[in-house]
C-alpha cells in the first residue's frame, strides 16, 4: 500500500514541485542521455540543494529551464552561469546540440544515486496489471493469512 501511495505521488508531481522524501527528489529517468551513469527507466535520486551549496565540474544536476526539467552534467562554472551538457548523444544527433548555459539559481537537485529495479517496479505499478498486482495481492495475503501460514507449517512438518 505504501508503494502505491509513493507511485501515485510520484506520478502527479510536476516540474519544480516534485515529491521530496527527506530532502531527496526521486525522478524516473525516461531517457538514454546520461548513460552509462543513469540508465533508461532508473529511479534517479537527487539531493535538493539551495543556491549556497557548492557545485563542481562533473556533477550531474537537476534543473528547470523554460518549464522543462533537465538532467545534465556540469561542464564549467563561471559565477552565476553554469554550462551543462548530456553524456550520451543518440545516433545521428549532433554532439553538443544539448549544451546550454543556465543560471545557477535554476539548479535545484544534485545527483546522489540510482535504483535500477525500483524504477522498473514503479513503472510496472503504474500499469493496470501492476495496480491489480500491488493492490489485490496484499489484500489476498491479508485475507488468507491464516490459511497460508497453516499450509506452510504443514509443509515444513512433512
Amino acid at each position: 500500500l505504501l508503494l502505491n501511495v509513493f507511485v501515485i505521488l510520484l506520478a502527479v508531481s510536476k516540474p519544480g514541485q516534485e515529491l521530496t522524501v527527506r530532502g531527496v527528489i526521486p525522478y524516473i529517468f525516461q531517457s538514454e542521455t546520461m548513460q552509462p551513469e543513469i540508465e533508461y527507466n532508473d529511479l534517479a535520486c537527487f539531493q535538493r540543494i539551495d543556491r549556497l551549496q557548492p557545485l563542481h565540474v562533473g556533477d550531474v544536476v537537476l534543473f528547470q529551464s523554460d518549464g522543462t526539467v533537465y538532467v545534465e552534467r556540469i561542464l564549467s562554472i563561471h559565477g552565476e552561469l553554469v554550462t551543462v551538457d548530456i553524456d550520451h548523444y543518440p545516433p545521428l544527433a549532433e554532439t553538443g546540440a544539448m549544451r546550454k548555459t543556465v543560471l545557477r539559481k535554476s539548479i535545484y537537485g544534485l545527483y546522489v544515486g540510482r535504483s535500477r529495479w525500483l524504477g522498473v517496479l514503479i513503472l510496472f505499478s503504474n500499469t493496470i496489471i501492476g495496480r491489480i498486482v500491488f493492490l489485490l495481492l496484499p489484500a489476498v495475503l491479508l485475507f488468507y493469512r491464516r490459511q497460508i501460514l497453516a499450509y506452510l507449517r504443514k509443509r515444513r512438518k512433512v
